[in-house]
């Protein structure tokens, strides 16, 4: 089963760099899910970044920011039967299928990027944003749907 992005996360695809359009749309084949966040204004950015919900506050090079060549950095929502899973997840069983879903996400960019462009992109989760899979001990902020990437310096 296909499915499709609502307007408003259609809008915000056309907003990323086109590695990470074409990899999104590589995942809806499988799993629907919403985009919260592409672009953000600095304004954006520093009131994101005062609520606590992000650790950049915009005054400088940060992932979401507008590029030439397209936003590196998207805030996703995996949708399930009931609709969008809420940000502040209680449930362990929701829990599991966010972290499932967000893997997936990842994973599927990671491979995409690579493929298309083999080892000048570093693919970064924000449930792993140092990429060592220790997700338990060494992560001082999770951004569940957050996924970016960095061209690798030469």
């Amino acid at each position: 089963m296909t499915f499709t992005l609502d307007t408003a996360s259609g809008k915000k695809l056309k907003e990323l760099h086109p590695h990470l359009q074409t990899a999104l749309e590589r995942i809806l084949w499988r799993y629907p899910f919403r985009i919260e966040w592409a672009y953000r204004s600095p304004a954006k950015q520093a009131e994101v970044a005062a609520s606590g919900n992000s650790q950049v506050d915009g005054s400088k090079d940060y992932p979401h920011m507008a590029r030439p060549e397209g936003v590196q950095a998207v805030d996703l929502r995996p949708i399930t039967s009931k609709g969008p899973i809420e940000w502040n997840v209680k449930d362990p069983n929701i829990a599991v299928a966010w972290a499932w879903f967000m893997s997936f996400a990842f994973h599927e960019v990671q491979a995409y990027v690579e493929a298309v462009e083999p080892g000048a992109w570093m693919v970064v989760s924000g449930l792993n944003w140092d990429g060592d899979l220790d997700v338990a001990t060494d992560q001082n902020f999770d951004d569940y749907g957050h996924i970016e990437i960095r061209r690798r310096q030469k």
